[in-house]
């Protein structure tokens, strides 16, 4: 490894627009589902820790709506990775929310295709 930056690149808007037009991004086929849903909870909920995302439950998402009834969904579990082996604990300073766009690729109609079919399994 060296000294040599581990930092990822983001991903451009025309990167991410290539992604869902050939099918990477989507809900077409089981694998562009758990894709769409990987990038999307990776954006709206900022997380960037590999263990992250194996460890989130359903349980810590909750839909909600606000006062002009627009739908959202929080992530509520207030836990990032332990550092440096301790067992120590770093609570979330801000609570990360998805809105509904009503859109295609709506995030909140993708999430609910996603949990459909994950919970009827």
């Amino acid at each position: 490894m060296g000294k040599r930056p581990n930092e990822a690149q983001s991903l451009t808007k025309e990167e991410e627009e290539i992604l869902w037009e050939n099918g990477q991004l989507g809900d077409k086929t089981p694998r562009s589902l758990l894709n769409t849903i990987w990038w999307l909870l990776t954006m709206h909920f900022g997380l960037c820790e590999q263990q992250e995302h194996p460890d989130m439950k359903v349980k810590d998402f909750s839909f909600e709506k606000d006062d002009g009834g627009t739908e959202f969904v929080i992530f509520s579990k207030g836990l990032t990775k332990t550092r440096g082996g301790r067992l120590r604990v770093k609570p979330r300073l801000a609570t990360s929310k998805m809105f509904a766009t009503g859109e295609k690729r709506c995030p909140i109609t993708l999430f609910k295709k996603y949990l459909n079919k994950h919970l009827a399994e």
